[in-house]
This record gives structure tokens, C-alpha cells and sequence, in this order.
């Protein structure tokens, strides 16, 4: 039990590690940059999370994760991992206030955007890559570029209080039918495909839809074009390097920073349970 625990990621992840492992008598420290619950808040309704028959916002699960941590007595650091380095069987985590030493790494950080540069270089202060960012406003006009679940489910969310254009460069969406069926029903979110986007247009944005040029003066820009793993803080471990620690069982990776495009809640608190568990069989009884 005298194994010294490091979770990088406050999300359900994260969580859920650390909660199972408390319970299985260790004590893990968990480092989050932002808010517990990482990107779970943005989520306009969760409804395949067994437990909750009509759905659960992403801010009321979010509460519930942040009884959970109270519960449990959990060790949140509120800290931003800058470096992650492994010399003589120590794993050494550099935040942006001190330093750590760490026998066992579960990386829990979850994924960053993928950024739309050339509209970033000409509209820097109305473009974004985070709803909750955009929550605070209402009565705006805001254009989503994506055609997946995250993209329809940000404009479910913020048609609540604004009028949103879902601009989908292609004309397949990779979205849940019902998301979609939900869009075309919602009066305040209009839809186009094959969207292409002129970043030299004297409009704020102007899009070519299926032949026919439209000037959309719109307040703000959303980016859901997908997701990439959070693993900057890494940047000193090679890829082989991670291989062998998680070979030899000191290294973890738990949620969806590992899940590829099966970035669920369910999955998430799954593994972190499991990778758990699995570490109270490794290391539970021994000194």
C-alpha cells in the first residue's frame, strides 16, 4: 500500500481511478489544470449512462462527481503538468507550482481540439474550440463547424439561448440519427453541407452551399472537428519508452485518451475502475 499514485486528469477518468483506488486502501494524488469533470460539462444531455432513465445534463453529473471526490476524501491538486520524466524506477511530475516523484503514472487527461488555423489567424478573438466558453451569451448568432455527436449536441446546447448554424464541410454526418432528428426539429439551429468556408470574405464568414454563396454575419465560430490526445506533458518520454513502463506495469492510460474515436462516459469510468482494480492485484498486499 506504500505505492505513491499519480493521476493526471480530474475527468470521470480520472475520478473513478482514484475513487476505487481509495477504496481498495491507497491514497493516488490527482493533478487537474481546469475544473473536475473535464469536458463531461459540455454535454448537452447524457443518455447511455446506465442509472439516469431520462438523461443527465453534463453540469448535474459533474456535481455528482465533485460529491464524489468529497465522499471519498479525495487529494486534488489543483496543478498543471508540465513535465513527466522516469529516472531510476521514479516517475518525476513537473507542475506549474512544484515538483513530485511518483512510483506509478495513470494519465487521465483526456484530449485537446484540433484547430482550424487559417480561421484562427483572421478571427482570434471569436473563434472557439470550448462550448462551455460560449455558455455566458445569448440572443448571438454562432456557427458549429463539425458533422459529429459533439457538434449537434453543442448546438442542442446553445440554441437554448442563441441561433446556431451547423456548417458540415461534406455532405455524410457522423452523428447519432437522433441527434440529428432532434436538429432538424430545433427552429433556432440551421443546418448546411458541403459548407465551404471563404476566410477572404469581406462578411464575418461565407459559406458555398451546394453551389449557392451565403454570407452569414455571425458573433462567434465553433470548431468540433475532432480531438487528439492531451499527452504535451510526455513530450520527454518516447513512444518506446511508454511501451516498456506499461509492459512492466507502471504505467497506465485510462479513458479517452486512450479510446480513440469510443470517447464515452461509460467507457471512461470503466477503465478507470478496472485499471484500478488491476493495480490493487498487483500492488495491494505487497510493501
Amino acid at each position: 500500500m506504500n505505492k505513491k499514485i499519480c493521476i493526471i486528469g480530474g475527468g470521470p477518468a480520472g475520478i473513478a481511478t482514484a475513487f476505487q483506488l481509495k477504496r481498495s486502501g491507497f491514497d493516488p494524488i490527482i493533478f487537474e489544470k481546469g475544473n473536475v469533470g473535464g469536458l463531461v460539462v459540455n454535454a448537452n444531455l447524457i443518455e447511455n449512462y446506465p442509472g439516469f432513465l431520462n438523461g443527465i445534463s453534463g453540469i448535474d453529473f459533474v456535481e455528482i462527481l465533485k460529491k464524489t471526490v468529497e465522499k471519498y476524501k479525495l487529494d486534488i491538486r489543483y496543478e498543471n503538468v508540465i513535465n513527466v520524466n522516469y529516472k531510476n524506477k521514479i516517475f518525476k511530475v513537473e507542475t506549474n507550482k512544484k515538483k513530485y516523484e511518483f512510483n506509478i503514472l495513470i494519465v487521465a487527461s483526456g484530449t485537446i481540439p484540433e484547430h482550424l488555423m487559417a480561421l484562427e489567424k483572421k478571427y482570434p478573438e471569436e473563434i472557439f474550440y470550448n462550448v462551455q466558453e460560449l455558455f455566458k451569451y445569448k440572443s448571438k448568432k454562432i456557427a458549429i463547424i463539425g458533422s459529429g455527436d459533439v457538434a449537434f449536441d453543442y448546438a442542442l446546447n446553445l440554441s437554448k439561448k442563441n441561433e446556431i448554424y451547423i456548417l458540415n464541410r461534406g455532405t455524410d454526418t457522423k452523428c447519432l440519427p437522433l441527434l440529428f432528428e432532434r436538429v432538424m426539429k430545433n427552429k433556432k439551429i440551421h443546418y448546411f453541407k458541403n459548407a465551404e468556408i471563404n476566410v477572404n470574405s469581406k462578411k464575418f464568414i461565407e459559406i458555398e452551399n451546394n453551389g449557392n454563396r451565403q454570407g452569414l454575419d455571425i458573433d462567434f465560430i465553433l470548431c468540433a472537428i475532432g480531438r487528439k490526445q492531451n499527452l504535451g506533458f510526455l513530450k520527454n518520454i518516447s513512444k518506446e519508452k511508454r511501451q516498456e513502463f506499461m509492459k512492466n506495469q507502471r504505467l497506465f492510460f485510462v479513458g479517452d485518451v486512450k479510446n480513440d474515436i469510443f470517447r464515452q462516459l461509460s467507457i471512461a469510468v470503466g477503465d478507470g475502475i478496472k485499471t484500478a482494480m488491476f493495480i490493487r492485484k498487483l500492488y495491494g498486499d505487497k510493501e
